[in-house]
């Protein structure tokens, strides 16, 4: 509260800076393989499928409706963040009420993010991609429904079985359901 909500937006372009300068350093390398010995070497691997955009969405016609679902997701996850100063506002809280809503969703997120190997092993990837996305509606509606800052609190808590379930789950969707020439695109 002391430093005001402009700071998120400082601390956004600085990292986003520092994260622009890491990657613009790194090595580039077409396709990196080890070889027999574990040293790196490079070497060109051509896909046999590879035919552009429109035939890597013919192959993956599934994924291509998760990727329409998971754009929705995160148009409302970065609304409803970029937007939580407002939030707060508009229930009679500040930019302090702000901050304790992110910590508390930062908070529940990391122990489901922690164990999501281990829920993984209990529940399939992909009907952990449904759960989190009923969870994310559930979150909507209690942002809607929301009269005090104790309910913007409850659905900050909602963090654990949304954004925490689909994270990880969206990772394993990918690694389970493309080849390998097709996860990395240039």
């Amino acid at each position: 509260e002391r430093y005001g909500s402009n700071v998120i937006i400082i601390a956004g372009v600085l990292f986003f800076a520092i994260t622009a300068g890491v990657v613009l350093i790194m090595p580039r390398f077409k396709d990196v393989l080890p070889d027999s010995s574990g040293d790196i070497r490079q070497k060109k691997v051509k896909s046999k499928r590879d035919g552009g955009i429109f035939s890597f969405f013919a192959r993956y016609k599934l994924f291509s409706l998760t990727l329409v679902g998971s754009t929705m997701i995160f148009i409302f996850h970065c609304s409803t963040n970029n937007y939580m100063l407002q939030m707060a506002e508009s229930l009679g809280g500040n930019a302090s009420t702000m901050g304790i809503a992110l910590a508390i969703a930062a908070a529940f997120e990391i122990p489901s993010m922690m164990f999501s190997y281990q829920i993984m092993k209990k529940i399939k990837y992909n009907y952990i991609l449904i759960i989190a996305g009923v969870f994310f509606c559930i979150k909507a509606v209690l942002y809607i429904m929301a009269t005090n800052i104790t309910m913007l609190y409850i659905s900050q808590a909602f963090q654990m079985v949304s954004y925490a379930f689909f994270l990880p789950a969206s990772v394993f969707y990918v690694n389970y359901t493309m080849n390998d020439n097709d996860k990395v695109k240039n």
